[in-house]
């Protein structure tokens, strides 16, 4: 047992290289009278904004005249006459019923989003009902064609958004506890470290780890650049679904990896008594829902595989390679490219992506 902790332990350091039947129907009645509408948005502090609809849209009418973001002018102030609107990225997925914006603005640079109502159309021919409610209500006052017009604030406690292959995690980061860890983190989201990279390690009933290597534009790999390394602050318990610092086995030594205990891992805990006694790996947030949490089982369920034997990412394999224990989504097509004694990764192909890691926003009316 202490054998396998010993194990374990040495994976979490970073590396170099009741209703009736007829009261039942009623929701779906109203539903197919009401005219499209917003359901829910998700801004971050870098310009990535995601509304839900009710309703299917007609397409053509989804576009950057009918859905638009703006920056705060010479008064600095949003949703005055010198807004300056920016140039972003619209796309609608009737898939998922989804109006994604997106725009290259600074971190924690506060924005407009304004959603013409009147111009965009349900499949039915009716104007988008728009008028804002709050961030997760359905918005309008049941007349077709009012405008969603919102603009964003900073959020009471930071919550970070993980927008992966497997799926979207939001993380609740304990700045009032461990601001110095918290603080980090957010550096490495802000400059968009994070962008492109995977979870490179995954342990059975224990962990997934992920934040130091990436996949580069030609279908590679490279570790991502770091800072200087950060005072160690344990003391949180490292329980599951919480989010803890990686580090070497010196315990001032955290930069930018990060794992999900995706058990009770207390042993990770600070404990003066042990021998010789352990200085505990930093929590630093907890994801934040239900849904986050199933993302994350669903991250640990996929299998996992040593590429440490593959020729073509020699700063990265071999005996004491990342490659090791790495989660993919299909190990039957690994398995296939490879031979019994060759692995062949295909970083595009097989690894869970982090697409991108940023600090959510709160929303308001835009006054």
């Amino acid at each position: 047992m202490f054998k396998q902790l010993r194990k374990w332990r040495r994976s979490l350091f970073p590396q170099i290289s009741p209703e009736s039947p007829a009261n039942a129907l009623e929701p779906l009645e109203n539903r197919q009278l009401l005219s499209a509408a917003i359901s829910r948005i998700d801004a971050d502090n870098r310009g990535l904004v995601t509304l839900a609809i009710t309703q299917d849209l007609k397409a053509t009418t989804v576009s950057g005249k009918t859905v638009q973001l703006f920056t705060a002018g010479a008064d600095a102030k949003l949703g005055t006459p010198d807004d300056v609107r920016k140039k972003a990225t619209v796309r609608y997925s009737a898939a998922s019923d989804t109006i994604t914006l997106q725009a290259a603005l600074a971190a924690d640079t506060r924005y407009r989003v304004l959603v013409v109502g009147s111009k965009i159309k349900g499949v039915d021919g009716a104007a988008l009902d728009g008028e804002f409610k709050g961030a997760g209500r359905r918005s309008g006052n049941g007349t077709p064609g009012g405008n969603y017009d919102v603009s964003t604030k900073t959020a009471k406690t930071p919550v970070a958004r993980f927008i992966t292959s497997d799926g979207i995690m939001d993380v609740t980061l304990f700045k009032s506890q461990v601001a110095t860890t918290v603080n980090n983190f957010i550096t490495y989201a802000n400059e968009a470290a994070w962008d492109h990279s995977f979870f490179h390690r995954s342990i059975n009933n224990f962990v997934i780890q992920g934040g130091g290597f990436q996949v580069t534009s030609t279908n590679g790999i490279s570790a991502i650049s770091s800072h200087s390394p950060i005072p160690l602050q344990a003391g949180l318990n490292n329980a599951r679904g919480t989010i803890a610092m990686a580090r070497t086995n010196v315990p001032d030594s955290g930069t930018n990896q990060f794992f999900f205990n995706t058990v009770d891992n207390a042993f990770l805990n600070p404990n003066p008594a042990a021998v010789p006694p352990s200085p505990g790996y930093a929590v630093f947030g907890k994801v934040a829902n239900a849904a986050s949490l199933a993302t994350m089982d669903r991250i640990a369920a996929r299998p996992i595989v040593n590429a440490n034997t593959d020729p073509k990412f020699p700063a990265f394999n071999g005996p004491n390679g990342i490659l090791g224990e790495i989660p993919v989504r299909d190990k039957a097509a690994f398995d296939a490219r490879g031979t019994p004694t060759v692995a062949n990764l295909d970083p595009n192909a097989d690894v869970i992506k982090i697409t991108r890691i940023a600090i959510k926003m709160g929303v308001v009316k835009t006054a």
